[in-house]
């Protein structure tokens, strides 16, 4: 299904801003930490680097209207988030993880299938496999047929 999007280009320059500052680890972490209310302070001692390396990440978030100073006094002063759009973007963030990490399941799953039906058969090439698996289910398929008139003869 192809959907037509309506889309600006301001909006894309938009969306790539946000998708490149939430780019960064630490961003993201410095964005979850202040939602469990944790101080700039605590962030950088939690992230392990030093406040002023805090304080860039934090502009930047800034700057993608991700975060909002509070009061302008003080380098690490309070921040507000702008919860909205952070909740939909971490959520959305946790969604495609767990999608990516199905399909990487699947993917695996898939090959080992392929793996052990070659091995079985002795196939090494896919269309032959899928060949001979439908030949192998159609020959099932007769066979349970002949199994049900039998036995719908010995009853009648």
């Amino acid at each position: 299904m192809n959907k037509k999007i309506n889309i600006t280009e301001k909006e894309i320059d938009s969306i790539a801003e946000i998708f490149h500052a939430l780019g960064d680890r630490k961003r993201i972490r410095t964005i979850v930490y202040l939602m469990q209310g944790m101080s700039p302070v605590e962030i950088a001692e939690k992230l392990g680097i030093p406040r002023s390396s805090l304080q860039v990440h934090i502009e930047k978030l800034i700057q993608t209207y991700l975060l909002e100073r509070t009061r302008t006094r003080g380098e690490n002063g309070p921040y507000r988030y702008n919860e909205d759009l952070l909740t939909a973007l971490l959520n959305l963030g946790k969604r495609a993880g767990e999608i990516m990490s199905t399909l990487e399941r699947i993917k695996k799953l898939e090959d080992l299938l392929t793996r052990l039906k070659v091995e079985e058969y002795g196939i090494d090439d896919y269309e032959k496999l899928s060949d001979s698996l439908i030949e192998r289910s159609t020959k099932e398929l007769e066979e349970l047929k002949e199994a049900f008139n039998k036995s719908l003869e010995a009853i009648l």
